[in-house]
């Protein structure tokens, strides 16, 4: 096609239109810098810097205009990302922010204008592209809106084109390597220039495939080298490092990066076949036995492309012989006839490689576009009936051709489902881009369909006994099964660019779940996280006929599940940087591959993936969901202002924050909601956390009450503007309405700094303490802060308290004392005062003293001996069948100005008749005393180490429903009107924990009892009991079955319920409280409640 536009010498062809582009101001850029456009198409170098557009001084011009030039025929109709790109003595600079965008009109008549404005700052900062009405030779003129796109993504990748779906990964509109010599006689060389150092490599199969490559020239022999890597029996073991750089490697082979040349020796492409269909077998065993957590089964998936089929026709002893029979025609030009023979038969049929598909397909649009009468009808045709055959084997054969060959193994009903599939792809296909949104749902949902009925053929799993015929076949289904998964890649691009230009509420948001729900359904095929990628899928088709106009229930339901699907899809992301961002980059400095090949590699192979475009999906449905709600993306969970430095870093860790007296803000990429930010650093006066959190969780409560600001934010472009703050003095003001992060000068720190909420503690009572002297238990109503500590104390009032509206679990305590007694009976009493000794005695900042202080006391605790009688007497407050919790109840803890929410341990499903295992229990829950973050804690208070100690309150078990945290004045606003709930299913840890996503959400009116679902629930996963074991087993969560999201009337009666306990506790006890309870079996438990800081 593309030679036809040239032949037709009018500047645009007939599906095609010349585009020029203007890069202004020239003058910003320097003699020995080189401007070039990097984009999503061959035209503009697929993101190769290399092959990428050189915009060049307009030679034409007469007037010295400012600018550089560069023109290029795009399709009719394209969607175009590019970036431009400057390189120089520095190395390749990528301009920063969105990738640039606009739309090719699909009637466009005339040449189109572009006008690109640099603004050259100090980091390079570029603006928007312009698109303008353009004098152009031929007096037209046409114009184009462009801009951003609405999510942030990677530099370096794009979308592609419908038309680019019948290229698969291993083709020639992929190919990156030198450009195809065609010669009349054999100049085909053996000569490599290469790199292959391993001084540089730990990784035993980065080795083996360096050093392999180094042996292996021709492509047959780098088959044989990753071969050696992976393939193997049904059992073998593969780590995630062979798999990862097998599949980097094959790729840069298959696409050119990697070159491929002669070896030595004839060897037809059966040999190719042979070692493919080892390696394909072994890749089959091990994604039949992936976890679907493991994110090996992406990477495994991507090895297929890059094996050539071993079908019957090709492990034949001469495949391939129709270009034999093609170069010795008479019909045919002598020169023509001998490019024919020494390019493509005899190097096909002496050392097979990528280079070959691309040499033939190059040829055949040689003579496809040539002068009418050049070729015979026959030739051309059996030419092109060769070509097929070599797509086939290369495993580049389009879709529809895989489709087609299937039909023989398909049901009757199946053929008609895949006729219907292929006549509807036809005519989006032919439609110049003007499909509307709904037609392209339709199509998506047969994709989706045809897709689930193939992938239900290979469910199955591969015998070890499987014929080579089977697997063959086997490797038919799975290649259409990936060519599915490509092409609905590219009608969920198609769908964006319609969706973008016209949103409207109303049919559109029907659509947009729809796309979700089917995009969601394609990802689970690909195995990772299938079970949470269904879950979503069920709860987009659940929410696909809300009308959001007017309706903010509605809105809220979708918005969770969008902020859900927002989570996988960057786990998606992250796992996919995590696993081959480093190994490309070191692979390819081993074997000397450019090094634009490597900086984008992981980004730009995660952007051509249907995760990418479903993630732009997400991100146009969000942004369109907070229109409707008014919502702000991010979210304050303690209100105030804080000033200093700001730092990224990934976690709250002192090993990693600036142990200095300079004001900090943070920026944390994830939390476990645990953390205590005081104890982790010093002057800390604010918190950004790129991620949701309830507004419940440890972390949350403890940044209240050490009043430091603590938002959250769940946008990335703003994220994004953020982190070019790094190292910037800033400003975090958090209120109910609205969060501000800006830069500041130093000279108003010292003002702001002084105004600040800084983290303060105040004085901590500790409350006098009374060991006991022997061993023995306290019953609950009998358990005081003296004996048992606060939380011990609290809840056995609570059990005083109930009257008829909760419930609060049968229990008994293990009060002060005892563990002392037992390590005196032990021997080992002065050890622990000793280690003690040594833990007040160090300093806050000397790290390595206090972990190893703390390791040997807690050594020391858990190689105590708790004698058996004593563990019988705490039994004996139970019945033999019930399942307990053995819990913390510290002297330091449960106090005004230091809650320690979630520091120290507890321990779950422990069987009251098993000695041995409430032993485990008591001991774990007395060690939690002496972590690493509790001494810290403690230290940061100013409270001695001697001074803290632990009693434990053992209690029966709650199979909770669902939980919740209770908080009798609202945390947000202050407002003592209003009660504030927050809800999950399973047991309480999620919530506690700050695991990510949301709980339900709820703001209750003391008086009225009016209730407002602030949002809905997203978490992943509930928290179930494992009776039997120690940990909670976790369960993935489908909430378009839940109850209360799909009934919100049954949510705001529990909220009304909630409102009563709070009410009567906080008149009980005199003050606000925080309370945590569940429910189960339609019973409200009350666990603890101890006063609201």
């Amino acid at each position: 096609r593309r030679a036809r536009a040239r032949a037709a010498g009018d500047g645009h062809g007939e599906g095609r239109v010349r585009v020029k582009f203007n890069l202004k101001p020239k003058h910003l850029f320097s003699d020995d810098e080189v401007v070039r456009l990097v984009g999503a198409n061959n035209e503009l170098g697929n993101w190769d810097v290399g092959r990428g557009k050189h915009l060049k001084i307009d030679d034409a011009r007469t007037d010295g205009g400012d600018l550089l030039t560069a023109e290029v025929e795009l399709p009719k109709g394209s969607f175009v990302e590019f970036k431009c790109v400057v390189s120089g003595p520095h190395g390749d600079m990528w301009e920063e922010g969105e990738n640039r965008s606009f739309l090719v009109p699909p009637d466009l008549q005339k040449p189109l204008s572009i006008t690109l404005l640099w603004d050259r700052s100090g980091n390079g900062s570029v603006s928007k592209t312009e698109a303008r009405h353009a004098e152009v030779e031929d007096g037209g003129s046409a114009a184009v809106e462009t801009g951003d796109a609405l999510d942030k993504r990677p530099e370096g990748v794009s979308d592609v084109e419908l038309e680019a779906e019948e290229a698969m990964p291993s083709g020639p509109s992929s190919w990156k390597g030198k450009d195809i010599v065609f010669m009349r006689k054999n100049e085909h060389t053996r000569d490599r220039q290469g790199k292959w150092d391993t001084s540089t490599l730990s990784d035993p199969a980065a080795i083996h495939i360096v050093s392999g490559d180094k042996n292996s020239p021709s492509w047959r022999e780098k088959l044989d080298c990753v071969s050696g890597l992976i393939a193997g029996g049904p059992t073998k073991v593969h780590r995630t490092d062979d798999i990862a750089y097998s599949s980097i490697y094959l790729q840069w082979v298959g696409t050119g990066v990697i070159p491929c040349v002669e070896g030595g020796g004839h060897h037809r492409p059966c040999r190719h076949a042979e070692t493919s269909l080892k390696l394909f077998r072994s890749v089959e065993w091990a994604l039949d036995r992936c976890d679907p957590s493991s994110f090996d089964a992406v990477v495994l998936r991507r090895i297929y492309p890059f094996l050539p089929s071993f079908s019957e026709e090709f492990t034949a002893s001469t495949p391939l012989t129709r270009i034999r029979d093609i170069a010795h025609r008479n019909d045919i030009p002598s020169e023509l006839k001998q490019e024919i023979k020494h390019t493509i038969q005899n190097k096909l049929h002496r050392n097979a490689g990528p280079e070959d598909l691309v040499a033939t397909e190059q040829m055949l649009d040689r003579i496809t576009t040539a002068s009418e009468g050049s070729y015979s009808s026959d030739f051309v045709r059996e030419f092109r009936t060769f070509t097929e055959e070599l797509r086939e084997f290369f495993s580049a054969s389009s879709l529809a051709k895989q489709l087609v060959k299937l039909k023989a193994s398909f049901s009757e009903e199946d053929c008609a489902m895949i006729d219907t599939f292929l006549d509807a792809k036809r005519a989006v296909d032919s439609d110049n881009g003007e499909s509307k949104p709904l037609e392209l749902l339709d199509l998506m949902r047969n994709t989706t369909h045809l897709r689930t009925v193939v992938a239900e053929a290979l469910s199955s799993g591969l015998r070890n006994d499987a014929n080579d015929r089977s697997i063959a076949m086997r490797q038919k289904y799975r290649m259409a099964e990936i060519a599915l998964e490509n092409f609905a890649f590219t009608l969920a691009s198609r769908s964006i660019n319609q969706l973008e230009q016209s949103f409207e509420h109303g049919e559109s948001w029907g659509i947009l779940t729809s796309l979700m729900q089917e995009s969601m359904l394609h990802l689970g095929l690909d195995k990772y996280m299938a079970g949470e990628c269904k879950s979503i899928a069920n709860e987009f088709m659940s929410w696909s006929n809300l009308d959001l106009r007017g309706d903010r229930t509605s809105a809220l339901k979708l918005k969770a599940t969008l902020e859900r699907t927002r989570r996988l899809l960057n786990l998606y992301r992250d796992q996919f940087i995590e696993t081959f961002g480093e190994r490309s980059v070191v692979l390819g400095q081993a074997l000397g591959v450019p090094r634009h090949n490597l900086d984008m590699y992981a980004e730009s192979e995660t952007r051509a993936s249907l995760v990418f475009q479903t993630a732009k999906l997400c991100s146009l449905a969000l942004a369109n969901v907070r229109d409707v709600l008014d919502l702000s993306p991010w979210d304050a969970l303690v209100s105030g202002s804080g000033t200093g430095t700001l730092i990224a870093i990934d976690t709250i860790d002192p090993a990693v924050i600036p142990q200095t007296e300079d004001a900090k803000i943070l920026m944390v990429k994830r939390a476990t909601g645990d953390e205590e930010v005081s104890a982790a650093g010093t002057n800390i006066q604010g918190v950004v956390l790129c991620q949701d959190l309830p507004h419940l969780s440890h972390l949350a409560i403890r940044a209240r009450q050490e009043g430091i600001v603590l938002a959250t934010c769940t946008s990335e472009s703003d994220l994004e503007a953020a982190k070019k703050l790094v190292g910037h003095h800033v400003t975090l003001n958090a209120t109910q309405e609205s969060v501000d992060l800006r830069e500041q000068e130093r000279s108003a720190m010292a003002t702001s700094s002084a105004a600040s909420t800084a983290p303060t503690t105040g004085a901590i009572d500790l409350c006098e303490v009374d060991k006991v002297a022997s061993l023995s238990t306290v019953s609950l109503e009998d358990a005081t802060t003296k004996l048992c500590g606060s939380k011990a104390s609290l809840v056995g009032q609570l059990s005083k308290s109930r009257e008829s509206i909760f419930s609060v679990p049968r229990g008994a305590c293990v009060p002060f004392g005892i563990m002392q007694i037992i390590a005196a009976q032990s021997g080992v009493e002065a050890d622990l005062c000793r280690h003690l000794k040594g833990l007040d005695e160090a300093d806050s900042g000397q790290s390595a003293l206090i972990e190893d202080n703390c390791k040997e006391i807690q050594s020391i605790v858990m190689g105590l001996t708790i004698p058996e009688t004593y563990l019988c007497e705490i039994a004996s407050h139970f019945s033999p069948s019930d399942i307990l919790i053995a819990r913390s109840s510290a002297n330091v803890e449960d106090l005004r100005g230091m809650s320690a929410a979630g520091l120290y341990d507890s321990v779950l499903n422990v069987p009251a008749n098993n000695t041995e295992g409430l032993e485990q229990a008591l001991k774990s829950v007395w060690a939690s005393l002496y972590s690493r973050r509790a001494v810290l804690s403690r230290k940061t208070a100013g409270v001695p180490q001697s001074a803290a100690f632990m009693s434990v309150l053992v209690q029966e078990m709650v199979d909770a429903d669902y939980s919740f945290v209770l908080h009798t004045v609202d945390p947000i606003t202050s407002d003592e009107k209003y009660v504030y709930a927050e809800v999950a299913l399973g047991l309480g840890e999620t919530l506690a924990s700050g695991a990510q996503g949301t709980p339900w959400r709820l703001r209750i009116e003391k008086t009225t009892g009016e209730v407002e679902i602030v949002a809905f629930a997203n978490f992943s996963e509930s928290a179930k009991a494992n009776f039997g074991g120690t940990h909670a087993s976790m369960q993935t969560i489908d909430y378009s079955k839940l109850e209360f999201t799909q009934n919100p009337q049954v949510l705001e009666m529990l909220g009304q319920k909630l409102c009563e306990i709070g009410s009567h506790l906080e008149e009980f006890f005199g003050e606000p409280q925080d309370i945590e309870g569940a429910l189960c079996d339609d019973q409200i438990y009350v666990v603890q409640s101890r006063p609201q800081l």
